[in-house]
């Protein structure tokens, strides 16, 4: 875990309140302290930095979560798991707070937690009944929740987090009165530091003399101290002094019940945001009212999708957004593509402001849904392309945005096919098996069916993807009946729609991986056949995709030896062709790796394997590393490496289990660890795999993450038996010895009376046999091995 942001600026004050939460902290019976005080008091600080000064009695057992980005309160229990330093990313297998009670208690089984909940005021009953019930289950785990109001349950600490101190309210704020300039020991007020520290954030140069003092302690009485208005106080200092802003809040007193100057601070934040508001431009407020239908961080071109309206037109929304990010409306958030946040009191406000304008929330709702269908449309061609990568990444970073737009499509009328072709395009895409969500994909491809009850190829295909993620969670008859439901969908379809072609097509695809994953040798058929009529309909990746199961299957199913050798060689050249589609080569490897294990050489298996299983780690795929390195421990065993094995069986195993998958129930690949198993514990003992319960996926990663590395996995039982040189097949030998020859892969085909593509390939892997680069390196190899052709 460890989960701490870094501080960015500079922490003021607050020593008292510093010294009295850690004198909590120091009482074991404190187990839930909640700091509670108004929007913008500075709750979220003081955690941070209160958790900041006991890091080290926590170590790596500290997690800050933002509540703020929770939309629906039933997923608060997933919500929380998924955002641990140490996440439990899928929680199929255990569903919702038990699932989190026991990822936590695992946690908590060696070392302390300490679990910061911020901002909790907007789901205050049900973050309590989780908190009790987490509290009652785990013992070594103490909660800190920041929020406007206490959670009212037993045993919970009190903290107030008050405004920072200022100066006393000596009647009106405008009045002539004597104001103290400073404390009681003649320093700076805390407001005033604060104040003046982030001022010189703007204008470096800046500092606190008699002649500004008065204003800077005028203005920070007049918000009360507040932290957030200081910090937003500052940011209008560049374009106005402390006396012309104390001018702009004095407007705000006109407001029934507000004023900026009474104690009811909520009150003075809400006059901050109108205050804001008031000084913005009308192209600023336009874009504000849209802005706030983003969950999280968004990027330029979905401001301009969602921004661009009469007052602001899509090229001069940049210029906008950064005048509302110089009026610290919108932050910055740090990474490789600037992206942006609309703090979250702004974002209500936008959102209030928005529901005046008739139809506007629903208009930038659609706008921000359809943008979200359109990244997931583009992104889709990415599959099997060298932008896989990237598209992963896309759909991992706007994770968010995309729950907020399928809810939206699931909800307003004539967006519900909008939505459902979204959950299909990450279900193509195999998003919610790299990002380790299957279940969450399962959910959105059941709601988005929902409201798509009409039969249409797309419905078919949804079921068929339902299907295929029931299967592999190992719910064969719930997939089945998922399967069936498809088939009478299609049945109903127009047969000479393109649509329909190709759902009829995937539906076969995946009954054969149903049928592969439920122990039927009949699938290597199926799913070779599913991957020629994708073929035939220029589906390359989806071509790819189905031979890859296929040859999987073939391993366990298969006594072709010949053919399945040379389909995984296949799958090894037509990946590099694509470019290396950096996911889709991994499971080549994988899948070629797991092909020479079953039918040809178990030393090749292991090199294939362990690189396809790096490639996967390197990757941050949540859920292949478990499957892959099921297979490689399977190979370390028949080669005789028992103890590495061992080690790999016991960590693939765990990322199995934390991934969702119900491995009891996927037959084939049941077998395979199965295998492995036995040979372990006939040479090491019952208990080689005995497994510890408490390791999760973090030490499970990182665990094969060094086995990989190791150069050992490579080497064979008997070194000195080794071949000098790899085997070749007597037809890569014939295609090696015509490129040293120097004729083309053209000229080749001819001459073995062969087509270029088989050529291309016979190539491809001999290349890859020899660690071999380009072709000029495959003719120094064989001149080099078998003299002048």
């Amino acid at each position: 875990m460890g989960g701490l942001p870094a501080s960015l600026t500079t922490f003021i004050g607050r020593e008292r309140e510093l010294a009295e939460a850690g004198a909590l902290l120091a009482d074991p019976a404190a187990r839930l302290i909640t700091l509670h005080g108004p929007a913008g008091s500075g709750k979220t600080r003081l955690a941070e930095e209160l958790a900041r000064r006991v890091r080290d009695r926590f170590g790596q057992g500290l997690a800050l979560i933002d509540l703020t980005q929770l939309e629906h309160r039933e997923r608060l229990a997933r919500f929380i798991g998924e955002s641990l330093p140490r996440p439990l990313h899928d929680q199929s297998a255990e569903p919702g707070l038990r699932g989190l009670i026991r990822h936590l208690a695992d946690l908590a089984h060696d070392q302390a937690l300490l679990l910061v909940l911020d901002n909790c005021e907007h789901l205050v009953h049900p973050i309590a009944e989780l908190v009790v019930a987490v509290l009652r289950a785990v013992d070594n785990i103490t909660i800190i929740a920041t929020s406007q109001e206490l959670l009212g349950v037993p045993g919970e600490r009190k903290m107030a987090v008050p405004p920072l101190a200022v100066a006393p309210a000596r009647g009106d704020i405008a009045s002539d009165d004597p104001v103290p300039l400073t404390d009681a020991d003649g320093g700076e007020w805390e407001a005033v530091q604060l104040l003046a520290d982030r001022i010189r954030d703007i204008q470096p140069d800046f500092v606190v003399t008699d002649a500004n003092r008065a204003g800077l302690v005028r203005l920070c009485r007049a918000v009360d101290g507040l932290p957030l208005a200081i910090e937003l106080a500052a940011r209008w200092l560049r374009v106005l002094s402390a006396e012309q802003l104390l001018e702009r809040l004095d407007l705000l007193d006109q407001t029934p019940g507000t004023g900026v100057g009474r104690r009811d601070t909520h009150r003075s934040l809400e006059a901050m945001v109108e205050a804001t508001w008031s000084l913005c431009t009308p192209a600023q407020r336009a874009l504000w009212a849209r802005l706030w239908v983003f969950v999280g961080p968004f990027d330029l071109e979905a401001a301009q999708a969602v921004g661009a309206c009469e007052q602001v037109p899509a090229m001069d929304v940049v210029t906008v957004l950064e005048e509302l990010d110089v009026r610290s409306i919108i932050v910055a958030v740090p990474g490789e593509t600037p992206r942006f946040r609309l703090l979250e009191t702004f974002r209500r406000e936008g959102r209030r402001r928005a529901a005046y304008e008739n139809g506007l929330v629903d208009a930038v709702r659609r706008g921000h849904a359809l943008h979200y269908h359109q990244g997931i449309t583009r992104t889709a061609e990415w599959y099997y392309t060298a932008r896989e990568e990237e598209g992963m990444r896309w759909f991992g970073t706007h994770m968010p945005n995309i729950r907020a737009a399928l809810s939206a499509c699931c909800e307003m009328p004539g967006l519900e096919h909008v939505g459902l072709t979204m959950a299909i395009g990450l279900g193509g895409y195999l998003a919610w098996w790299f990002h380790g969500s299957l279940n969450e994909g399962l959910v959105w491809l059941a709601r988005t069916c929902a409201v798509n009850p009409n039969p249409s190829p797309a419905r078919a295909t949804a079921l068929a993807q339902q299907g295929f993620y029931a299967s592999c969670q190992g719910d064969h008859d719930q997939a089945k009946l998922l399967l069936d439901q498809a088939r009478l969908v299609l049945a109903e379809c127009d047969p000479f729609d393109p649509a329909t072609t190709y759902a009829a097509a995937a539906l076969a695809g995946i009954d054969g991986a149903h049928r592969w994953l439920s122990g039927n040798p009949d699938s290597v058929e199926l799913l070779l056949r599913a991957a020629d009529a994708m073929d035939a309909l220029g589906q390359r990746g989806r071509r790819y995709f189905m031979r890859n199961l296929a040859i999987f299957a073939g391993a366990t199913y298969s006594s072709d030896a010949e053919q399945m050798l040379t389909l995984a060689d296949w799958l090894l050249a037509d990946s590099a062709e694509a470019g290396y589609p950096a996911w889709n080569h991994s499971w080549a490897l994988a899948t070629a790796g797991l092909t020479q294990l079953r039918h040809g050489d178990p030393v090749l298996a292991v090199n294939l394997l362990r690189d396809g299983l790096r490639q996967q780690l390197d990757l941050g795929d949540q859920w292949g590393p478990g499957l892959v390195a099921m297979e490689l421990a399977e190979a370390l065993a028949v080669l005789g490496k028992h103890d590495v094995a061992a080690t790999m069986l016991n960590a693939a195993l765990v990322l199995v289990e934390r991934s969702g998958m119900g491995l009891s129930s996927m037959i084939p690949l049941a077998r395979g660890a199965e295998r492995a198993g036995e040979m372990v514990r006939r040479a090491l003992g019952e208990d080689a795999l005995a497994r510890p319960t408490r390791g999760g996926r973090a030490e499970a990663e990182g665990t094969l993450a060094e086995l990989v590395n190791q150069r050992l996995l490579a080497e064979r039982p008997d070194t000195a038996a080794a071949p000098t040189t790899p085997a070749l097949t007597k037809r890569e030998l014939d295609v090696a010895a015509l490129v040293a020859q120097g004729l083309t892969y053209r000229q080749i085909g001819e001459r073995l009376v062969i087509s270029r593509r088989t050529a291309e390939n016979h190539a491809a892997n001999a290349m890859s046999k020899i660690e071999a680069n380009d072709r000029e390196q495959l003719a120094a190899w064989f001149r080099q091995h078998h003299g002048e052709s």
